[in-house]
């Protein structure tokens, strides 16, 4: 009896609600809303303003749902549970809610989706296709309020005034996460406008995460814009290399080639959350400049382009009769996989037992997600090196090495290093021998013996150990 008595008793520590006639039991926390328990569970509830980390406005109404027992339909993003709450999310008060507010975020909407980055990836474009799908009312062009188009907001961010849906998604990201307020809305009713405060840009290095979380392309990135249709463009998993960080990604390349157009911030909650620098949206262009496509050996007129397994061949070859004399330089920019790879051959076949660290020299750190270590795999080569015995010794020593005589050859897997590009060639160019495989073409390159290519990060898969003490891979 007992027994019965307690399973018949309700549970306190979760709210037992239905949704759309599923009886769910949803764990008590505070905060916890409607959209959020439906987007837990697989039910779709379209919206525009609301967003999971940044604060709930409720100003966009496309998410209203019908809660048993409320006099109206309520928002979604903004409703709590409760114990025993029926909440439908498909009746027929729903359904004509979001005609009404699509019809109404369109009566100014400008029809631009032929010309429109967004067309192709627009919540806008796909919400009016699912829950509107009716021709406008207002059928005259000539009353539709106008308001400024390729508005330049900033050096990287393009507004159109006349698609935005003012959701305010942008300036609370401003306010609230970049703790940069240079966005507002400015004037009332429909001819409110998202502008810049006068005299002030909108210079925020994380300025593209607008561009990112607006829902209808009225903010777009400048160095994106006109450039590629997105449904010409394949994606894939990647990590942005441009510090320590690692912030996760997707990788945007062209579906019948390998340039790549853009980064996309990947969600990941222990990294970056959903956002990046914009140092990071833009380093995809390393990808397309100045690569390394073929391996060469020797230097100036005398440079010679080979298949890359037989230069690798005679290099291995050269560098035995210099052992002893041999030094390894790897950089802190190479994935886990590389420098595991690198150091086995460096133990196992040519007999080393130290190697240098090379890497980009240090920058600017800021209190959000760029850090001063501008090389997004230190920790795995420092791990790397001491699983394998080897002694890891800094950048100057090989300065001193080379110097001093005590390295007359010289081969390096990544290109950077963290003093001047010029300077180090200079000295490297002394060496008896010196090859280095890089991604990119540059100083060390030029008076390099051999060079052979390396495919970049978001062309591989491959870890990296970051600066937090967690390993993120990159896909291809």
């Amino acid at each position: 009896m007992n027994e019965q008595a307690n399973a018949a008793k309700p549970r306190e520590d979760v709210f037992q609600i239905t949704i759309d006639g599923r009886a769910l039991e949803v764990p008590k926390k505070p905060g916890l809303t409607i959209i959020q328990v439906c987007d837990a569970e697989g039910i779709e509830v379209p919206r525009f303003c609301y967003h999971p980390h940044l604060t709930i406005p409720a100003n966009c109404r496309m998410c209203l749902v019908e809660v048993e027992g409320a006099p109206k339909l309520m928002p979604a993003c903004h409703t709590g549970l409760r114990d025993g709450m029926v909440v439908h999310t498909r009746s027929d008060r729903v359904k004509a809610a979001q005609e009404a507010v699509l019809e109404f975020l369109l009566v100014n909407h400008p029809v631009d989706c032929p010309i429109c980055d967004q067309a192709g990836e627009c919540p806008l474009q796909d919400q009016y296709f699912k829950y509107d799908r009716r021709p406008s009312r207002v059928g005259d062009p000539v009353r539709k309020v106008k308001k400024a188009k390729h508005v330049q907001v900033g050096p990287r961010v393009t507004l159109d005034q006349e698609r935005c849906v003012l959701c305010t998604r942008c300036i609370r990201f401003m306010d609230e996460v970049a703790k940069e307020p240079q966005l507002g809305m400015f004037w009332r009713n429909d001819h409110a406008y998202v502008d810049t405060f006068p005299g002030q840009p909108l210079t925020s290095n994380y300025s593209l995460n607008t561009v990112a979380i607006c829902p209808v392309g009225a903010l777009t990135s400048t160095d994106f814009r006109f450039r590629k249709r997105v449904w010409n463009l394949k994606s894939a998993p990647t990590l942005c290399d441009g510090c320590a960080r690692g912030c996760n990604a997707w990788v945007d390349r062209d579906r019948d080639g390998n340039e790549v157009y853009r980064y996309r911030a990947r969600e990941n909650e222990a990294v970056n959350r959903v956002w990046m620098c914009d140092q990071g949206f833009l380093s995809y262009k390393a990808h397309n400049e100045r690569r390394v496509l073929a391996a060469r050996e020797g230097r100036g007129a005398a440079a010679k382009v080979g298949r890359s397994y037989e230069v690798a061949a005679r290099t291995a070859e050269r560098l035995r009769t210099l052992e002893g004399e041999a030094g390894l330089l790897v950089s802190a920019c190479a994935s886990t996989e590389d420098i595991l790879a690198t150091l086995w051959v460096a133990r196992e076949v040519f007999g080393l037992s130290r190697v240098y660290e090379g890497g980009r020299e240090e920058g600017e750190q800021d209190r959000i997600l760029l850090r001063a270590d501008r090389n997004p795999n230190r920790l795995g080569l420092q791990i790397v090196a001491e699983a394998f015995g080897f002694e890891l010794l800094p950048f100057d020593a090989l300065l001193e090495a080379v110097d001093d005589g005590k390295v007359k050859a010289l081969w390096a897997v990544g290109d950077e290093v963290p003093v001047d590009a010029q300077m180090a060639a200079g000295l490297f160019s002394s060496l008896d021998f010196f090859g280095v495989q890089a991604r990119h073409r540059g100083p060390l390159t030029e008076v390099a013996d051999v060079v052979l290519p390396a495919a970049t990060h978001a062309s591989t898969t491959g870890p990296s150990s970051t600066s937090w003490g967690g390993c993120s891979a990159s896909g291809r």
